[in-house]
């Protein structure tokens, strides 16, 4: 065990962020599931309703697990601040995820766009782009991977708001 400070010490935060991050992915999928009415959680026992309220605040877990993401983003850039690694590290890490889990279906929309709709292929190619780069969201109306798209901007933003913050 680590020997901590006296006064106001989140290290606390760092040492648990594993079991937090759960626990954040947890309720927002519980939430989900309860939000789409797919799911009775209560299991027809009443004293189970109360949990219900709890369910319905899902929405901080991703407030929750934003919060431990700049957390996270803080020691890893305040260690080695050099910016084009830093934006290397975390679009590695995020973009092929998401191009793995959507690429099939906006592949789909591609194909279906060029075959039912009759739009040429550069045309719907530019969708497919956009989709791809997550440009939709802030340019189209694709709302599908909103998350993606917030925290890319994060990632570009956060070396500025470090060096706005902590610089001399």
């Amino acid at each position: 065990m680590k020997e901590r400070q006296k006064g106001f010490d989140l290290g606390w935060v760092s040492d648990s962020r594993n079991e937090i991050y759960g626990f954040a992915i947890l309720w927002i999928m519980v939430f989900h599931g309860y939000d789409w009415n797919r799911f009775n959680y209560s299991f027809g026992h009443s004293w189970l309703l109360p949990l219900r309220s709890f369910i319905n605040l899902g929405n901080c877990g991703v407030e929750l697990f934003l919060l431990l993401s700049g957390i996270s983003l803080y020691f890893s850039f305040a260690k080695r601040q050099e910016t084009l690694g830093f934006y290397k590290k975390r679009y590695l890490r995020l973009f092929p995820a998401l191009w793995i889990i959507n690429g099939g279906y906006w592949f789909y929309l591609f194909m279906k766009d060029v075959l039912e709709k009759g739009i040429d292929v550069p045309h719907a190619g530019g969708h497919f782009f956009m989709r791809a780069t997550q440009l939709s969201f802030w340019f189209g109306n694709d709302r599908q991977a909103w998350y993606v798209a917030a925290i890319a901007i994060f990632y570009f933003m956060y070396p500025f708001v470090y060096h706005f913050l902590f610089d001399d």
